[in-house]
């Protein structure tokens, strides 16, 4: 066997760098997954069917409407100072038994990943003038 050699302390180490090489989406999902639980509440029930198993996607690209799309002749425009391809990045979480989905955005999980001193949920915003 190829793998008498390797010990037993290494062995899950070559396994997890075998996994993320045949899945190089897999690094980002589990910093994703990682962000999230820090955000996520419990029950964590599926508004639909009530599950609470969740599956967490790989990242989702939405094109910005009225900008260049990507892979288009738009984009040597954008080479030339104008205005690039934009596109939001969304994390989908779905409900592993009827496929409920939720979206979360990217920029705002890598903001509660960076904060210093954590937000506090729940943020409130008020109308103006009221206090």
């Amino acid at each position: 066997m190829a793998d008498e050699s390797r010990s037993p302390s290494t062995a899950p180490l070559a396994s997890a760098l075998a996994k993320a090489a045949a899945d190089p989406g897999l690094a980002l999902r589990e910093k994703y997954q990682r962000i999230l639980a820090t955000v996520w509440r419990k029950p964590d029930n599926c508004p639909i069917c009530d599950s609470s198993a969740w599956n967490l996607g790989d990242l989702v690209d939405v094109h910005v409407r009225g900008t260049p799309h990507p892979g288009t002749k738009d984009l040597a425009i954008a080479a030339l100072g104008g205005t690039g391809p934009k596109v939001y990045v969304y994390i989908p979480v779905t409900c592993v038994y009827c496929g409920y989905t939720m979206f979360f955005h990217s920029g705002v999980l890598d903001v509660r990943d960076a904060e210093v001193v954590k937000a506090q949920p729940p943020l409130r915003s008020f109308p103006q003038g009221a206090k």
